[in-house]
């Protein structure tokens, strides 16, 4: 993905697991999940409303 469109990234330890701070309130976005070896995942126009809890789980399953 052009830089221009990256506004944070980050890797994750052999678990998979890792948090996502600071996406603000009321505010659309895209978050793309990539795996060597695997097809990418997204969720496009997504949004964090005001009433939302501040800690969300997503299970994202990866496809080869």
């Amino acid at each position: 993905y052009a830089d221009k469109y990256v506004v944070g990234s980050l890797k994750t330890a052999g678990s998979g697991k890792y948090a996502i701070t600071g996406i603000p309130r009321n505010t659309k976005f895209t978050i793309v999940f990539a795996a060597d070896g695997y097809r990418d995942k997204f969720g496009d126009n997504l949004v964090v409303a005001s009433g939302d809890p501040d800690q969300l789980e997503l299970n994202v399953g990866m496809n080869k």
